[in-house]
């Protein structure tokens, strides 16, 4: 038969409850403790910071500021990216197999769902250009977290396409977008608050610390830039913009972005086309620029071109004058894309309205690669514009 156990003395059965007792504690504590860590983590990590105002990045080089809102919350932007986003996955998802597809679906969902809550709506652009040099101006773009995760998880996303950093701190990693050591390339600054995207190192590092930029933007400038609405956005404004005009930074501008598209010749059309009409980019002093995204198809454009002398502000709306109404059948037939212009001559500036609507088609040639239909449409506007203008002068 089993032998009994031997009763426990009083001394050893209160060893035995103080011991369960003490494991009961610690457990609890050990969980009380872990709750309130992750708590404090999570408070830590997604506590709001705070939205810095753009002047603060401003400096005495700025000759150019936009303001970008692409906010999920505005119904034609969410409609665009919504269609953006359904392109990519046709377009990629299209080799995969099945579970494949899910899982780029997830991942698409995810990005156009998450981006409101990673970093700010608004994000602003910046175009430099010292006084004193006659070199093209350099851009940066600055964008701001709102909370310490959001930077954890842009910072991954990063690190996951391959990235090494070139140098870094403990509050920031520097990255080389692309090209090699003698090629030019976009540079990357990430901090904890921020990340700065820059086509120039030292523009990059000056806007990553603020404290090192100087000076005050000129006059002129400031008048433009109070014209934004910086502080509270308009409902139908997606993204302002505004240039100083200052070592001809508009014409610059225009010629940069045509030589991009390979459109050198559209470039100098239009130089001789303002020249018949007695007009020069010269004589512009600025322009301010207001755009909404209306849906996926549709974008509506409003450029102010201010001029002080009235006799030139009278030329260039009698320029600008020509090209209302003007949607060439060419153009429209090979690329769906259709704009209606309309001008306004005001006190001190001629007011241009671009009303565009074929946006899809346009994504659906880009996405397709077919850049020689984008590049014979664009081409075919450009060139019916200038026809007319010429012939108008003549």
């Amino acid at each position: 038969m089993p032998q009994k156990p031997e009763p426990l003395t009083s001394v050893e059965e209160t060893a035995h409850r103080q011991r369960r007792w003490g494991c009961t504690c610690g457990c609890l504590a050990f969980l009380v403790a872990l709750i309130v860590g992750s708590l404090a983590i999570a408070y830590f990590a997604l506590r709001p910071y705070p939205l810095v105002r753009p002047d603060r990045w401003l400096t005495s080089s700025t000759v150019g500021f936009g303001l970008c809102r692409f906010s999920s919350a505005d119904s034609g932007t969410s409609d665009l990216i919504n269609y953006f986003a359904r392109r990519i996955q046709e377009k990629l998802g299209h080799d995969l197999q099945p579970r494949d597809q899910q899982a780029l679906h997830s991942a698409i969902t995810l990005a156009r769902q998450s981006t409101d809550w990673i970093i700010y709506p608004s994000t602003f652009l910046y175009l430099e250009r010292p006084r004193d040099q006659e070199t093209k101006p350099h851009f940066a773009v600055v964008a701001q977290f709102r909370h310490f995760f959001g930077y954890l998880l842009f910072r991954m996303a990063v690190q996951s396409l391959g990235l090494s950093p070139q140098s870094q701190t403990p509050t920031e990693l520097v990255f080389r977008l692309g090209g090699n050591e003698k090629e030019a390339a976009l540079i990357l600054v990430l901090a904890h608050t921020k990340f700065v995207v820059s086509d120039d190192a030292a523009t990059a590092e000056s806007f990553s610390r603020p404290e090192k930029a100087k000076g005050t933007p000129s006059e002129r400038f400031m008048t433009y830039y109070g014209e934004l609405n910086t502080d509270k956005a308009k409902a139908e404004e997606d993204l302002c913009f505004a240039l100083v005009n200052e070592n001809n930074a508009i014409g610059s501008f225009l010629e940069y972005l045509l030589a991009t598209w390979k459109q050198q010749k559209t470039w100098q059309r239009i130089q001789d086309a303002l020249a018949k009409h007695n007009v020069a980019f010269s004589d512009i002093q600025g322009v301010v620029v207001s755009l909404d995204i209306v849906s996926s198809d549709r974008l509506k454009c409003v450029a102010q071109f201010f001029v002080e002398q009235p006799t030139v502000l009278k030329r260039l709306g009698e320029a600008a004058k020509l090209l209302e109404g003007l949607t060439p059948p060419s153009a429209a037939s090979t690329s769906g894309f259709a704009a209606k212009i309309e001008t306004h001559l005001a006190r001190n500036y001629v007011q241009v309205t671009v009303d565009c609507s074929g946006l899809r088609n346009i994504i659906n040639l880009w996405m397709e690669g077919d850049t020689a239909t984008s590049s014979t449409a664009l081409t075919s506007v450009q060139t019916t514009g200038m026809s007319l203008s010429a012939s108008s002068s003549q």
